[in-house]
């Protein structure tokens, strides 16, 4: 039988005396924060000067700090930052023009929300996938990723349509995005949405250890090729660099984990225990 974890098996005491911080503040580090806070944990907030949850952190009643200085000063810390995206602003900030990270900015901002959709949609299956491995049952996650890929690939078509002239009222015809530039948001949206679903598949002790070390392998390896990418072709570099990784490091090899683990026979429970 799968264990389930309850309050009770939560040991605060771990982070008496100690103060924590939270970089971040928005739904994550909001959540996290308050939840901390709430049970009687030093909490601190690290944003950045200008950033709009400043206010929002200080009604809560948190000390807001920048970020550096919050991490000097805490035991413990954690990043609720999306860092995937943050990084390729810096990248361009780095190595193109200011058009071009304008560009990257606004298409961010039209797909991106089809990824919110589907991390939402996407959280919905780890209670069945967790109900399967209790029952030592084996379902594959992969029709599910197809349905999840079609699903962002049609909202995906949707935005291109009409991107020209979200991108005209949006920036009052001061930023362009080319062609190249919509496609690759849309295979990196498509991309992250056909995986999803085999991340929450892959959520056991095995499944999460090995999603780990992907994750790990995958960050230096996508942060020198798109910095590579980004020299040479502006916005689009980044976002082909970050499509590349996901598809190489959590596609392929979650699908060819599980494949092999399905294969094997052997099942989640009987392997892990939960």
């Amino acid at each position: 039988m799968a264990k389930v974890y309850t309050d009770k098996d939560a040991d605060l005491s771990v982070f008496k005396g100690k103060t924590l911080a939270v970089l971040g503040f928005g739904s994550q580090g909001h959540a996290h924060a308050l939840n901390l806070k709430e049970s009687g944990c030093n909490v601190i907030i690290g944003l950045y000067e200008g950033s709009k949850s400043i206010k929002v952190a200080r009604e809560k009643g948190f000390e807001v700090l920048a970020s550096a200085e919050a991490v000097k000063r805490a035991e413990i810390i954690m990043i609720a930052l999306p860092v995937g995206i943050q990084t390729d602003r810096i990248i361009l900030s780095h190595v193109t023009t200011s058009a071009e990270l304008a560009q990257y900015n606004l298409a961010s901002q039209m797909y991106t929300p089809i990824f919110a959709l589907v991390s939402a949609a996407g959280f919905t299956l780890w209670p069945r996938f967790a109900a399967s491995r209790a029952k030592n049952k084996e379902e594959s996650p992969l029709q599910l990723s197809l349905v999840f890929g079609a699903i962002a690939a049609f909202f995906c078509l949707c935005i291109s349509v009409i991107a020209g002239w979200l991108a005209n009222f949006a920036s009052g015809g001061e930023v362009t995005l080319t062609l190249a530039l919509l496609i690759s948001f849309s295979a990196w949206m498509i991309i992250q949405a056909f995986q999803y679903p085999f991340g929450m598949y892959l959520t056991d002790r095995t499944g999460l250890r090995f999603q780990a070390l992907m994750v790990t392998l995958m960050l230096p390896i996508n942060l020198a090729v798109s910095w590579a990418l980004a020299t040479k072709y502006g916005a689009v570099g980044p976002v082909i660099g970050s499509a590349l990784g996901v598809l190489c490091f959590q596609v392929i090899a979650n699908l060819i984990f599980v494949q092999a683990r399905t294969r094997r026979g052997s099942g989640i429970v009987g392997r892990d225990g939960n």
